[in-house]
């Protein structure tokens, strides 16, 4: 199996869960998700490595681009 289709049966998958996920993940999702602690979660978001939205006094985090983060690396 060359690397090209390996990349897009792993894109293909990517996208796939992101349509039947939420559009926005809470931090539970994001733990969940990638097995980070909660105050790696925390500590990540304090110093900008991790994007998110913050409203109600909660974090949010859109999946788009905690995967895209993932896959830079």
């Amino acid at each position: 199996m060359s690397k090209e289709i390996c990349y897009k049966g792993k894109q293909l998958l990517f996208e796939n869960r992101i349509i039947e996920q939420k559009s926005f993940w809470t931090i539970d999702d994001l733990i969940k998700e990638t097995g980070l602690a909660r105050q790696t979660v925390y500590n990540k978001c304090s110093q900008g490595l991790i994007p998110y939205r913050k409203r109600w006094g909660k974090l949010y985090f859109v999946p788009d681009e905690i995967i895209n983060l993932i896959e830079e690396g």
